[in-house]
């Protein structure tokens, strides 16, 4: 089952350039809530491609950043490749307000969050 709440040991795992936590939930540097696709069930790979990546940003891995430990990179086939945590590839809402609010009641989008499940 894809964890919708990272397990609390994650809050102690080095966490890459450009990401930290800010009450449990994990965000940019800018303060950019971060998020898992459900779709998003094949380990290594992305299912949000197109204009899914428009609306939903891979947070995007630089190409001399290293994996360590649960922070792993995904290959998305362009060229780029994207964090993932835990195996499930990690993005950002190009969406905000009443838009974003809409976009996450369907249960697609999960924030990625750290302290319990």
């Amino acid at each position: 089952m894809l964890p919708v709440v990272l397990a609390a040991m994650l809050a102690t795992l080095p966490l890459p350039k450009g990401v930290k936590t800010v009450d449990g939930a994990l965000v940019t540097a800018s303060g950019a809530q971060l998020y898992v696709f459900k779709n998003d069930t094949m380990v290594g790979m992305s299912h949000c491609s197109g204009d899914c990546a428009k609306a939903w940003p891979p947070l995007v891995a630089p190409a001399h950043a290293k994996s360590v430990k649960d922070w792993t990179k995904v290959d998305r086939g362009d060229g780029v490749q994207q964090w993932a945590l835990q195996d499930h590839p990690l993005y950002t809402a190009s969406k905000t307000g009443e838009d974003l609010k809409q976009a996450l009641e369907g249960g697609l989008w999960l924030p990625a969050r750290v302290g319990s499940r």
